[in-house]
Parts: C-alpha cells; sequence; structure tokens
C-alpha cells in the first residue's frame, strides 16, 4: 500500500507515485500472469488489433509538366482546389527569355487527393514526370498516444501527492516533477496534432512551364542593337540638318565674312 508522505523526500514521493500508478495496472492483469499465450494467440491478437485500426498515412505527390499555354493551365487549377476543398501552401514564378515556369504547392484533403490528381493528368496531357511518397505514420500515432496517456496518469499521481504534501520542501519537488511533465505533455501534444494534419492534408507539389517561341523572344534579345542602331540613325540627322541649316544660310554668312574681313583691312592700315 502507499504510505502518505510526512516529512518524506522526493524519492520517497517517487516511490508512492510509481506504486500508485502501477497498482491499478496490475489488478487489470490479474499482477504477474502465470500463463504462457500461445503463437497462434498473439498472431490472432494482432490481426484483430491491425483489422480494427485504420492506417494513418501521410502522403506526398510530385507532378512536372508542359503547358502550352500556362495562364489557362494556372486557372484550371485554381478549378480544382476550389472544387476539392483544397488551398495553396506555397507558389513561386520564374521567367526567361525562352521559358516560363510556375511552381505551386498545394494542401488538399487526404479523400480528394486522387481525383485532383487524376482529373489535373487528364487535362495536362505532357506530363514529363509523376512521383507519389506514402509515410505510414499509424505506429508512430499509437506509440505517442499511449505515451500522452502514461504522462497525463502520472501528472494526476503528482498532484494528489501535492495535496497531502506537509512540507516546502515536498511541495516544491512535486511541482517541479509535475511541471517537468506538463512541458512532456504539451511536446507530445504537439507533435500529435502536426500528425493528424499531415494525414488530413495532403500535399501535391506542381511543376508546370511553358516554352517561348524564338520569334517572341529574338525581338527582346535584338532590343539594344535597335536602340543603338536608332540613336546612331538620330545623330546622322541630326549632322545633316545642320549641314542643310549652314548651305540655307551661305549669303548671310558671305556677308558676315566681308564684313569681318574689312574691318580687319582697316584696323592693320591704320596701324601702319
Amino acid at each position: 500500500s502507499c504510505k502518505e508522505p510526512t516529512s518524506s523526500t522526493q524519492e520517497m514521493q517517487l516511490d508512492c507515485a510509481a506504486e500508485a500508478y502501477a497498482a491499478p495496472m496490475l489488478q487489470s492483469t490479474g499482477g504477474a500472469r502465470k500463463e504462457k499465450t500461445t503463437e497462434g494467440e498473439v498472431g490472432g491478437e494482432r490481426g484483430n488489433l491491425d483489422a480494427s485500426i485504420e492506417r494513418l498515412l501521410i502522403k506526398n505527390g510530385y507532378i512536372n509538366f508542359e503547358t502550352t499555354d500556362i495562364k489557362a493551365s494556372r486557372l484550371f487549377i485554381n478549378s480544382l482546389i476550389k472544387k476539392h476543398g483544397a488551398c495553396i501552401a506555397n507558389e513561386d514564378e520564374n521567367n526567361s527569355h525562352t521559358r516560363i515556369e510556375i511552381n505551386l504547392t498545394i494542401k488538399i484533403p487526404k479523400n480528394d487527393f486522387d481525383a485532383f490528381l487524376s482529373e489535373l493528368e487528364n487535362a495536362e496531357k505532357n506530363v514529363s514526370s509523376k512521383n507519389i511518397e506514402i509515410e505510414d505514420v499509424t505506429e508512430e500515432f499509437i506509440d505517442i498516444s499511449a505515451r500522452l496517456a502514461v504522462k497525463k496518469e502520472a501528472e494526476q499521481t503528482y498532484l494528489r501527492l501535492l495535496s497531502t504534501a506537509k512540507t516546502v520542501r515536498d511541495v516544491l519537488d512535486i511541482q517541479d516533477q509535475i511541471q517537468s511533465i506538463r512541458s512532456e505533455i504539451e511536446g507530445i501534444e504537439a507533435r500529435l496534432k502536426y500528425l493528424e494534419k499531415s494525414v488530413a492534408y495532403s500535399t501535391l507539389n506542381i511543376r508546370m512551364y511553358q516554352f517561348i517561341a524564338k520569334s517572341e523572344y529574338l525581338p527582346q534579345r535584338l532590343s539594344f542593337l535597335r536602340r543603338a542602331f536608332a540613336s546612331l540613325q538620330s545623330g546622322v540627322k541630326i549632322c545633316a540638318e545642320v549641314v542643310l541649316a549652314v548651305l540655307n544660310a551661305w549669303l548671310f554668312i558671305l556677308i558676315f565674312l566681308a564684313i569681318g574681313l574689312f574691318v580687319r583691312w582697316k584696323f592693320f592700315k591704320k596701324k601702319k
């Protein structure tokens, strides 16, 4: 039987907690079992367990395809997202002179994943690669759930001990243990939530690309040369305009030259 702590140490409390937790488990199993279970019985129990448990699968898909109209393909994917209750987790677009590429990461409800992918494949005929990865996390989920149950039972045991603690040191020691267990419980629950979300929504990574015809990107490559040639033409035109302006004003230029020569001749004549 578990003795109530008076001025006991932490070690005594841990033994008490362990004994209190182990007692109901021993009672439920009838103490230490003396009978040996046959191999056939074990196999039958496992078979029944496997049959009664729905497998928990995390599914990730990857598909790459070429399209002749990337805008139309993007709109079609949007219609599939709306139809199957999916959502876009990530999107990026890369453009070059030769091709346009769009990458999408889509979260799809697990029951709609196969239909979503099948409809996409039927619409896009030029699929270059496809890969589906499936991870079975059933055993991990069961193991973590069992660990969580044990931790919560241990927490309740320490809470009962806390209500009977007599000294400040006992209270502080038990509170430390409770805090440690609660931290572990939070970590386990976070992992369980992650597994549940990963199972509930499958992931599909889409990479689609469209090649650009030479007739569309060649002018872009030649745009610099065209601008340079246009600038040269503009410079020649300006020079031609200047020459024409000079030729049109030749009479005025001759008059100014004659006046200049006459003034210069008069100046030198007076100086002599």
